[in-house]
C-alpha cells in the first residue's frame, strides 16, 4: 500500500472544512440561545402584564 503524505492543499482544505463545521455548530447554538432568550422575554412580558393588572385591580378595589 503506497500512502502519500497530505499536501499543504489537503491540510488547508481540511482546516477550512473544520472551521466551517465549527461555525455551523456555533450558529446552531447561537440560534438555540436566541430562541431561549425570546421565550424568556415573552414570559417576562407576560408576568409584567399580569403584575400591572393585579396592581390595577388592587388599587381599583381600595375605598
Amino acid at each position: 500500500m503506497n500512502r502519500q503524505s497530505p499536501t499543504r492543499f489537503d491540510i488547508d482544505a481540511l482546516s477550512y472544512i473544520n472551521i466551517r463545521l465549527d461555525l455551523m455548530l456555533l450558529d446552531s447554538r447561537t440560534l438555540h440561545i436566541l430562541r431561549k432568550l425570546e421565550l424568556v422575554q415573552y414570559k417576562l412580558e407576560k408576568l409584567q402584564r399580569e403584575l400591572q393588572t393585579s396592581r390595577r385591580d388592587r388599587t381599583a378595589g381600595e375605598p
